[in-house]
């Protein structure tokens, strides 16, 4: 049935006396294909297409991508509040967050209790993600032996941020609701983000990118 009616649909746009009439016709062959990707992969694979015939299924197929892509994001909006003008200010505040933390550190025989928890998520609370570039530049210090297991556990709570924001959005119509072949792209992507994640190399506008 699909492969008639889609036969059907392809030879009446070749043939369609008019744009409108065309256009008309493409929008039904492209609810189609969306409706039935299954059988259109076969359809299209079937190696008995023109040339041609292939390269506008293609055009159609990117359509179809931008217009659901369209869809899912067309009630999210980035409102971004990036603080640019608070560097002295932020050094200053992540020293006490450093000295409070080390108190406990060294109160507990250099092992991190659960106040050090509940700092370093305190830490990542207020800086994720608009004000990453803070994190960054805690990460790149360098003053002792205290301060480096300080960082190493940002940099494993930093990654068990990312992981929770991956998830978020495998779980979310973002992403649920992408049509078959975006998500197949976006779970490359996806992996490729992960295996990044997994070696501590945060970089936080590809994630946005990947996760948007």
């Amino acid at each position: 049935m699909f492969k008639i009616e889609i036969i059907d649909l392809l030879s009446k746009i070749k043939n369609a006396d008019n744009d409108l009439e065309a256009n008309n016709l493409k929008t039904s062959l492209k609810r189609l294909i969306f409706q039935n990707i299954s059988e259109y992969e076969s359809f299209k694979n079937s190696g008995n297409l023109d040339e041609q015939t292939l390269q506008f299924l293609s055009v159609c197929e990117n359509e179809i991508e931008s217009e659901q892509e369209q869809k899912n994001n067309d009630s999210i909006q980035n409102s971004g509040n990036i603080e640019n003008q608070k560097g002295h200010t932020e050094i200053e505040n992540i020293k006490r967050f450093f000295s409070t933390w080390n108190e406990y550190f060294e109160r507990n025989n250099h092992i991190p209790d659960e106040n050090c928890v509940k700092i370093i998520e305190e830490i990542i609370r207020q800086y994720m993600p608009d004000r990453f570039g803070v994190i960054q530049n805690i990460l790149e210090m360098d003053f002792n032996e205290n301060f480096n297991a300080f960082k190493n556990m940002l940099n494993n709570y930093l990654r068990q941020y990312f992981a929770e924001k991956i998830e978020e959005y495998l779980n979310s119509e973002k992403y649920t609701k992408k049509w078959f072949l975006s998500k197949k792209r976006k779970d490359t992507e996806i992996k490729d983000l992960i295996n990044n994640i997994g070696e501590y190399n945060f970089d936080i506008k590809k994630m946005e990118e990947v996760l948007n």
